[in-house]
């Protein structure tokens, strides 16, 4: 008898364990679809602007809750969100790797690259030989600080055509070029506020001008530094739209596309993602094993069609650099 009643307590134990994980199971559900939904404020609250860069990470988590519907006992209600849910995170994430416009046949193609090489980076070296690797065109290097001046003289043969300016801070650019650059200059952004430049030039390809604007917005580490950074997106649209010409935007923009703030610049100025037809490509951290964020841009006109983009290695910075081999339409 008393063997008896130990076994029945033990299963009595048992199914309040089970009981009390299936109710921990849900609870992370409806938490998991409260954030997602959240996510989609940005405009309104700082947080849901940072949440909105990790998209492609909740589909992977709600893909993950809808597998653990099958023993949570979980409601109508709650598997409808999460089926309903799932299907928009995988439209969002999903429809980046629909193909884009082809490129027109037989067009030869310009090699770019956009590097953020992290201005505490020491291992100069290997950013060079990622360089040297991928042999672009044109290169677009930000966090380019002075100690990245020695390492960059190595390249001078390869691009005699420069444009640097550095800053300690890790917000200088410099271009870098095997096509003679025009019209080169670092135009000031939120000046009154922080010394942050956007660097700007033309080159001919093509029998076409190609205007490359590079930039590295402010990190929105908090409310003060994200309202920095809308503006900034603000100035950006205004620099691009002033010119008719066919126009490169690359550069670290600090957030992915989903966020409404990049968005809304890709919409103001007819700018297009370089990524459609490729996927997500996330960018940003090192350390993140694939799972990581699109943060580094390359964003083209109309006329500007895109034949490859592909991630390079990190060589030594938090970011892997991004490459592109574009064509112009002939007027």
């Amino acid at each position: 008898m008393n063997e008896s009643a130990t076994v029945s307590a033990s299963q009595a134990n048992v199914r309040v364990g089970w009981e009390r994980t299936r109710w921990l199971i849900r609870a992370g559900m409806w938490s998991l679809l409260l954030a997602y939904l959240f996510s989609f404020f940005g405009q309104r609250f700082f947080v849901a602007e940072l949440l909105a860069n990790f998209r492609t990470q909740f589909l992977v988590l709600l893909v993950v809750a809808v597998q653990l519907t099958k023993f949570s006992r979980t409601s109508w209600l709650l598997l409808i969100c999460l089926l309903l849910a799932t299907a928009w995170a995988g439209w969002e994430t999903g429809r980046i790797y629909l193909p884009a416009s082809q490129p027109p046949a037989g067009k030869t193609s310009l090699r770019l690259m956009s590097f953020n090489v992290l201005a505490t980076n020491t291992e100069f070296q290997a950013a060079i030989e990622e360089v040297r690797k991928h042999d672009p065109d044109v290169v677009a290097v930000l966090e380019y600080a002075n100690n990245w001046h020695v390492a960059f003289d190595h390249l001078n043969e390869t691009y005699p055509y420069q444009h640097r300016d550095p800053r300690w801070h890790g917000y200088g650019i410099a271009i870098f070029s095997k096509l003679p650059l025009e019209n080169t200059e670092s135009v000031p952004l939120t000046e009154e506020e922080i010394d942050n430049p956007a660097a700007i030039a033309k080159f001919k390809f093509g029998g076409q001008t190609l205007r490359l604007v590079a930039v590295h917005v402010m990190s929105p580490i908090n409310r003060y530094r994200l309202d920095l950074r809308n503006r900034q997106f603000e100035q950006i649209a205004t620099l691009v739209n002033d010119e008719s010409t066919p126009t490169i935007l690359c550069g670290d923009m600090n957030c992915s596309p989903s966020s409404r703030f990049l968005s809304g610049l890709i919409d103001e100025t007819a700018l297009r993602d370089s990524r459609q037809g490729f996927g997500v490509q996330p960018s940003w951290p090192d350390f993140a094993f694939g799972f990581g964020i699109p943060i580094d841009h390359v964003l083209v006109s109309e006329s500007v069609h895109v034949h490859d983009r592909f991630l390079g290695e990190f060589g030594g910075s938090d970011h892997c650099p991004v490459i592109v081999d574009v064509s112009v339409e002939q007027p």
